[in-house]
């Protein structure tokens, strides 16, 4: 399976929201990078940093189209 990011947080409270959003939505996806980024907050600024929003490629559109009106995803 190929996965895709479909977004990345900042923080783990905005990125669970935008997980749960999309399992409401029937996709399956997962966290990356969490634990760092509550260890190093400021690690945003780094190259892929922050929290992953990572589910297959497959699902990726429609993903986007789950969380595109999402608060969360303003951040």
């Amino acid at each position: 399976m190929k996965t895709a990011v479909v977004t990345t947080c900042d923080n783990s409270v905005d990125a669970h929201l935008l997980k749960h959003q999309i399992e409401m939505a029937g996709i399956q996806c997962f966290l990356f990078n969490e634990h760092f980024t509550n260890l190093y907050p400021n690690s945003f600024a780094l190259p892929k940093g922050g929290v992953q929003v990572v589910l297959s490629k497959v699902d990726l559109e429609p993903a986007i189209e789950a969380i595109k009106d999402h608060p969360a995803q303003a951040s």
